[in-house]
């Protein structure tokens, strides 16, 4: 175990203060909008998906710590459609200051287990990102496909990058810089599905391009 002290444990603590603080700064954020969306329409979008970004990344860079020190899932049964309701509320305000249409897609007596947190916080970066490359329309979906469950967020955006679409399938491969994206988000979905485990068989992701609404489409499959 670290001690206060250790570098890594250090820079773990200086992140959970950062987002402790940037959660501070997206409550204002959010009491201002507004005032903001009626004069600059366009700085407030931007504002509400950066400041949602950064709060996604630091969430899951404090995940790859804890994944790196000894963190034991927290395996609970979750009906999927009280978990999709928690992430449609994240996303929101953020999507209809963009005019974006979502679509949730799961049946009424879904339920799985796995880890809520690590889960929701893996999705919430992927729906973040589709908010950003989409065109006006994002669907998420939760199905159980080849005795799993599927969870898909899909976009009618420009479809992703080549260089995300093999980090993408390789998600256990270094997050790399210098591709214009550090793939952080990818990353952290592969080690979430991977620690997913049931009768030797182990989570995984897919991304590709195309799919129902003919942009970028991101599988979490979790046994």
């Amino acid at each position: 175990m670290n001690e206060p002290g250790d570098f890594s444990w250090l820079l773990a603590s200086s992140i959970h203060e950062m987002k402790n603080s940037l959660a501070l700064v997206r409550q204002e954020l959010e009491a201002c909008l507004p005032g903001l969306q009626a004069q600059a329409p366009e700085s407030a979008a931007m504002l509400s998906y950066e400041t949602a970004r950064l709060s996604h990344a630091m969430v899951q860079l404090l995940g790859l710590y804890k994944l790196d020190h000894a963190y034991s899932l927290q395996l609970e049964e979750i009906y999927l459609p009280e978990f999709f309701q928690g992430l449609q509320a994240e996303h929101a305000a953020l999507m209809q200051q963009r005019g974006l249409d979502l679509q949730l897609e799961c049946a009424d007596d879904l339920l799985w287990f796995f880890d809520e947190r690590l889960v929701a916080s893996a999705l919430n970066t992927l729906i973040n990102n589709a908010i950003r490359y989409t065109c006006d329309r994002i669907r998420i979906r939760a199905a159980v496909e080849e005795d799993c469950l599927l969870l898909e967020v899909a976009d009618n955006g420009e479809g992703y990058p080549e260089n995300l679409l093999a980090l993408g399938n390789a998600p256990e491969a270094p997050v790399q810089s210098g591709m214009g994206s550090t793939g952080l988000g990818l990353f952290f979905a592969g080690r979430v599905a991977a620690l997913h485990e049931n009768q030797g068989r182990r989570g995984q992701t897919r991304l590709f391009n195309g799919g129902p609404l003919g942009g970028g489409v991101f599988q979490l499959l979790l046994p």
